[in-house]
Formats: structure tokens, C-alpha cells, sequence
């Protein structure tokens, strides 16, 4: 397995490593595909300890999850595809995720989708279902994140700070950036963004948790979980240089501010509206 090390630069860190952890008959696993297992264990776990809490049956939410996390894959890639059409070719590089193309709105879209349609088959009530997923969610997010690490992907533009990261096919990336035009410099640190984003999905993880039991009404921590993903999500999309486009926008960004407000708004009227009644 080839190696590569991964450097901080400045902080006199390193890493070295494969994006590969083993591999069985000649099928290669990738420590992304482990952590993001990981990462579904926790919030698994997370979600069935806390399903009494908010009154949802065991026994449905197993359904209702499996349905999610199958919606969730088929979301995430669509998502890809469709706004990265332009390099798939074939309905085998369509439907082959193992070298990676999957996108967390993606996923989020068409996992809330497939458990909306899943709760009502199952006659579950949806708000505080989706209260419930919220905290599991924002954890898997914090864990799954690090398989970026493992890929060494997911970074950002040229920094001076601290934390700024570099390896070889950083730079190898860098440098075919830098043939299109785009201001990079492959000798120089990177952000993060990896790092970013998972610091941010375990602070809201830790938030959601902590504020659950004030919660005035349901569906709140599922709004304060798309306020205060698509708020992070928004700036440190801002500093990434592999986003998905639409025309001359991020189109992260783009959904970020779109879930940003219809939250922001689902919030105040819905705490308008409790202050009126009491």
C-alpha cells in the first residue's frame, strides 16, 4: 500500500499513512468507507438510547433508519452527478461510489426524504423524529469527516495559519489547479476544511444535546440543527477549492443560504407564536 505523509507545517506534526487500511482477495478497504461506518454506529447508538425520550417506538425507528440511510446514499450521489454530470460518462462510474463522489447535501436531502415517506408508512410522528435524528446526524457528521483526513481531501486555499496542512497529493492537487488559473500556490500550507467542519458538527452536536430538554415545541432541534449546519457549512464551503458549481456560484453555499432562512424563519415564528399563546 502506498503511503503518504501528511504535515502541519508549523505546529511540527506528521503523518504518514494509506488511504487504505487492508484489504481482502484484492478488494481494497478504505479507512474513509471504516470511519464512515464507524460514524453510522454512533449516531445509531446515539439515536436508539434517546428514542424513549422523544416517544418513538424501537421497533419502527429500525425501519424507518434503514430506509434513511438507503435514501441517504442514493441522495448523496444523485446530488454529485448531477451537478458533476459533465465527468461521469458511463452508469458504471454512475453508480461507483468507491472512488468517491458522494455529497453530504445529497444526503441529507434524500435521507430526510426516504424517512418522511418511511415515519408515515409507519405511522411515526415526524417532527419529533426528525428532533431525534438531529443530534445523531450532527455526530456522524463530526466522525465522518475525518475519512477526508484519511483521503487527504476536503482542504481549502493557501493559509498562514498554524494549522495549515500539506502533503504530496495535496500538492499534486494544487498544481492542476493552478493550470486552470485558479490562485493557489502547491508549495504553501492549505485549510483544513475537513478539520472545520468537524470541529462545528461537534460543538452543534454538543448544543442540540445540551438544549434538547428545553425545547418548546417539535421539530425545534431539527431548525436549530439545519441553522446552525448550513451557517458553518456556508463559510467553510466559502474556503474550499473542490465545490460543486452552479455557474459562477458554490452551490453548497447556495443551499446553505436556502436552509439557513427557511430555518431562521421556521424558529422565529414558531416561538412567535408560542410567546402568543402563553
Amino acid at each position: 500500500m502506498l503511503k503518504h505523509e501528511l504535515l502541519f507545517p508549523k505546529l511540527g506534526i506528521s503523518f504518514e499513512f494509506s488511504n487504505v487500511a487492508f484489504s481482502i482477495f484484492g478488494l481494497d478497504i478504505y479507512w474513509y468507507g471504516i470511519i464512515v461506518m464507524c460514524a453510522m454506529i454512533v449516531a445509531l447508538c446515539y439515536v436508539f438510547l434517546r428514542a424513549k425520550r422523544f416517544n418513538i417506538n424501537a421497533d419502527a425507528l429500525t425501519s424507518i433508519i434503514t430506509w434513511a440511510i438507503v435514501g441517504g446514499v442514493i441522495g448523496a450521489r444523485l446530488y454529485y452527478i448531477i451537478f458533476n454530470h459533465k465527468n461521469i460518462h458511463t452508469f458504471f462510474e454512475a453508480i461507483n461510489i468507491r472512488n468517491g463522489g458522494i455529497a453530504i447535501y445529497g444526503g441529507l436531502i434524500g435521507g430526510s426524504l426516504a424517512l418522511a415517506v418511511a415515519a408515515r408508512a409507519k405511522n411515526v410522528k415526524l417532527l419529533p423524529l426528525l428532533d431525534l435524528m438531529a443530534g445523531g446526524v450532527m455526530v456522524a457528521q463530526a466522525i465522518g469527516r475525518w475519512g477526508n483526513f484519511f483521503n487527504m481531501e476536503a482542504f481549502g486555499y493557501n493559509t498562514n495559519l498554524p494549522w495549515g496542512m500539506t502533503s504530496l497529493p495535496i500538492k499534486r492537487m494544487l498544481g492542476a489547479l493552478q493550470a486552470t488559473g485558479i490562485g493557489v500556490n502547491p508549495d504553501l500550507p492549505v485549510h483544513p476544511c475537513f478539520l472545520y467542519e468537524s470541529v462545528w458538527c461537534l460543538l452543534g452536536f454538543i448544543f442540540i444535546t445540551t438544549y434538547s430538554k428545553h425545547k418548546k415545541f417539535d421539530g425545534e432541534l431539527f431548525a436549530i440543527y439545519v441553522l446552525w449546519y448550513s451557517f458553518g457549512r456556508f463559510f467553510i464551503e466559502g474556503l474550499r477549492t473542490d465545490s460543486l458549481m452552479l455557474g459562477s456560484f458554490r452551490i453548497s453555499q447556495v443551499v446553505s443560504l436556502l436552509l439557513f432562512m427557511c430555518a431562521g424563519v421556521m424558529l422565529w415564528y414558531k416561538n412567535r407564536k408560542a410567546k402568543q399563546g402563553s
